[in-house]
């Protein structure tokens, strides 16, 4: 609903044009009671007291109120709106929504052209992550005599990666290159088909992780200082090895992992919200 007001020196028109392109209409000259006697007959201190306004739809008129200074009403009355006019009106919104057809399309055909490339993660300052990823750490950035993010070797492991300790060395946590993130959703990661390793740190404002679970190829997930709650997306990653959390208060129940036929490592410490712990199989190596 669209409501204008055209005002001079001796009278308001007041216009309201509703969803169906009906058009309702009232006149305020100078010498309306309330204009006359409390604006004095100003018709642009009168426009104001109006802009405060209140429209109530009836079936054939529509009522303009105002409650400050006083209360006031105007019926707005409707006007028959001449054949032409009207289909005037009605091309000037198919124009309009055509524009924004046009707005969307563009940028959906922006976004495809960037897509073709990789995936785009709001608040990932590691630019366009490629499609073909199979390793992403998201967490905050580097900061130089933080003992948390020193680039260390695991002991036992063959593999060149680097990592960084947390809980007095107890804990080894996968480090990438593109590890910067302060978004708050990670919903893009689920175009990561052929993801196997997903670390997520020191990030409270994300809280949904169930894309997750359409990354079918993850193999090992890391979980510090960050509010996963809910593993139900686990359920569906058949080829999950690992699962790692640290300081994950919201955590309370493991009962999903027992969906994972390739689980052989479980690690939770200082989740002190876990009240719900299965009983693994004796091939399953449970850290706590």
């Amino acid at each position: 609903m669209k409501v204008t007001f055209s005002t001079n020196d001796d009278r308001i028109l007041i216009k309201c044009v509703d969803d169906h392109f009906n058009i309702y209409k009232c006149v305020i000259n100078q010498f309306d009671p309330f204009v006359s006697t409390f604006c004095s007959r100003n018709m642009g201190k009168m426009e104001k007291i109006l802009k405060n306004y209140v429209i109530q739809e009836m079936d054939d008129h529509m009522i303009l109120k105002v409650e400050d200074p006083v209360e006031l009403q105007y019926i707005l009355k409707k006007e028959k709106l001449p054949e032409g006019e009207a289909f005037a009106m009605i091309i000037g919104k198919l124009e309009s929504i055509e524009e924004e057809i046009g707005k969307l399309q563009f940028r959906t055909s922006e976004l495809e052209e960037q897509l073709e490339n990789g995936v785009i993660l709001p608040g990932y300052a590691g630019g366009v992550i490629p499609k073909d990823s199979t390793e992403l750490l998201l967490g905050v950035k580097e900061e130089n005599g933080n003992s948390d993010f020193k680039k260390t070797p695991h002991p036992h492991s063959t593999s060149n990666r680097n990592y960084f300790v947390t809980n007095g060395g107890s804990i080894y946590f996968p480090r990438f290159n593109n590890n910067e993130f302060i978004g708050k959703s990670i919903k893009p990661v689920a175009f990561l088909s052929n993801l196997q390793v997903f670390a997520f740190h020191y990030n409270q404002d994300v809280k949904d992780f169930t894309q997750l679970g359409k990354c079918k190829n993850l193999m090992e997930l890391y979980f510090n200082t960050c509010n996963v709650s809910s593993l139900e997306f686990v359920r569906s990653l058949k080829k999950l090895q690992k699962i790692c959390f640290h300081t994950c208060p919201q955590l309370k129940d493991l009962n999903p992992l027992m969906d994972c036929p390739s689980l052989q490592e479980v690690t939770y410490q200082s989740c002190a919200g876990v009240q719900s712990v299965p009983n693994f199989p004796g091939n399953i190596k449970i850290t706590k």
